[in-house]
C-alpha cells in the first residue's frame, strides 16, 4: 500500500511528474475537450445539433426517433447511436453535419487567431520541445478539427498528417522521420495521426483518399472520411487512410516515453489499448489534464494508477490533482492547472 504524503509534498509531487512527462517529449493524446476549449463544440453540442438540422427521410424517420430517444434517457451520443442502425442515407447526414458544424465552429477560431485574439497553448509547447535535439513530435487525435496543424504552423514548425501538401493532397502514407528533410539539421515536425479523421479529408469518385480546400464546392461523388460515433465505426477504420493512421499512432503510443493527455475521455477502442499497454511494462510519467475527468478517465486511473502518473480537473475556482500518494487528490487553489496553458505558466514554459 502506498503511503500518503502531506497535501504540500503531494502538491510538489504532481507538479513534479508533470515537469517529468514534459521533459521526456511525451506523445500528446488529444480529446474533444482539448478543443472545446477554443469554441469547437464537442459531444454535448454535436448532439444537439444533429437534432436540430439532421432531417431524416420518411423511411427512417423511426430510425431517428428511435435514436433520440436513447439520447434523450442516456445523454450520451455516443453511446445512442450505437444502439440503432441507421440507413446509408442517414449516416450520410451524420457525417456531413458534422462536419459542418466543426467547421463553422472552426472558422470563428481561425478569425480570432489571424486577429491576435487568442493563442494556442500547444505552440508554445512545440517550441518548447523542439529546442531539444528531438526533430519529430507526435500527437494522437480524435478531433476532426485542425487545431494542431495551426499550433504547429503558428510555431513555425511543419505538419504530417499522412497527406502530401498542396492544393490536391494526396494520401502518401509516411511518418515525417522517413522524408528527406530530416537531413536538414533544423528540420522539426509534428506528426498528427488522425484516427477518426479530418474535416478536410474525403474519398473521391475513385475511392482515394484526398485533402481539398475548405472554399471547395464538395463533388457529389466525393465522401467527408470522418469516422462518427456508432456501429458503422469500427468497419469505417479498416478502410483507407483509417488503417495506415491507426497504425502509426499505435506504434506512436507504443514507443512513448511519456502520455501527455489533454481534455481526452480514455474511451476510444483506437487509442486505449495501447496506451494501456505502454503504461503498465514502461510506467512512463503520464499528465492527464481536463476540465472535467470523463468516467473513462476515472477508471484509467483506478486501475492504473502508478506512481508517474498525475490527473489534473477544475474543481471550485482552482484545481484538484491526483496521484498515488493522494488518489483522492491534492487541492491547488485558485490555479488553472487543468488547462494546458495554466499548466506551462506552472512549470514556466513560456514561448
Amino acid at each position: 500500500m502506498t503511503e500518503t504524503i502531506s497535501e504540500d509534498d503531494g502538491r510538489e509531487l504532481a507538479i513534479k511528474i508533470a515537469s517529468d512527462c514534459i521533459s521526456e517529449v511525451p506523445v500528446m493524446v488529444l480529446g474533444s475537450g482539448a478543443s472545446c476549449a477554443y469554441g469547437i463544440r464537442g459531444m454535448n453540442g454535436l448532439a444537439q445539433h444533429l437534432i436540430e438540422t439532421v432531417a431524416p427521410a420518411k423511411d427512417d424517420g423511426d430510425t431517428w426517433e428511435a435514436f433520440k430517444s436513447e439520447l434523450n434517457q442516456h445523454s450520451d451520443l455516443e453511446e445512442a447511436l450505437q444502439k440503432v442502425t441507421v440507413s446509408n442515407d442517414l449516416h450520410r447526414q451524420i457525417v456531413d453535419r458534422t462536419r459542418e458544424m466543426i467547421l463553422d465552429d472552426e472558422r470563428l477560431f481561425y478569425d480570432k487567431l489571424l486577429s491576435g485574439e487568442t493563442a494556442l497553448g500547444l505552440s508554445h509547447l512545440f517550441r518548447h520541445l523542439f529546442r531539444t535535439t528531438h526533430k519529430v513530435v507526435e500527437v494522437v487525435t480524435t478531433n476532426y478539427d485542425r487545431l494542431v496543424e495551426y499550433a504547429a504552423c503558428q510555431s513555425k514548425f511543419r505538419c504530417n498528417t499522412g497527406f502530401s501538401e498542396g492544393a490536391l493532397r494526396h494520401f502518401h502514407c509516411q511518418k515525417s522521420d522517413t522524408s528527406h528533410y530530416t537531413r536538414h539539421a533544423n528540420f522539426r515536425c509534428v506528426d498528427v495521426w488522425k484516427v477518426h479523421g479530418s474535416i478536410d479529408w474525403f474519398q473521391d469518385g475513385s475511392a482515394s483518399p484526398i485533402g481539398i480546400f475548405d472554399h471547395a464546392v464538395v463533388p457529389e461523388t466525393f465522401e467527408p472520411l470522418l469516422v462518427t460515433p456508432g456501429v458503422a465505426k469500427y468497419s469505417r477504420t479498416h478502410q483507407e487512410p483509417f488503417r495506415s493512421v491507426i497504425s502509426f499512432a499505435d506504434s506512436a503510443l507504443s514507443g512513448a516515453r511519456g502520455f501527455l493527455c489533454i481534455g481526452y475521455g480514455f474511451s476510444d477502442d483506437h487509442i486505449e489499448p495501447k496506451l494501456i499497454q505502454r503504461s503498465a511494462d514502461l510506467q512512463p510519467p503520464i499528465a492527464i489534464i481536463a476540465r472535467t475527468l470523463r468516467p473513462g478517465a476515472k477508471d484509467f486511473l483506478s486501475k492504473h494508477l502508478h506512481s508517474s502518473v498525475v490527473a489534473f480537473e477544475k474543481e471550485d475556482t482552482g484545481t484538484k490533482a491526483y496521484t498515488s500518494q493522494h488518489p483522492n487528490g491534492v487541492f491547488f487553489p485558485n490555479e488553472n492547472l487543468w488547462s494546458l496553458e495554466g499548466l506551462l505558466n506552472k512549470l514556466r514554459i513560456q514561448q
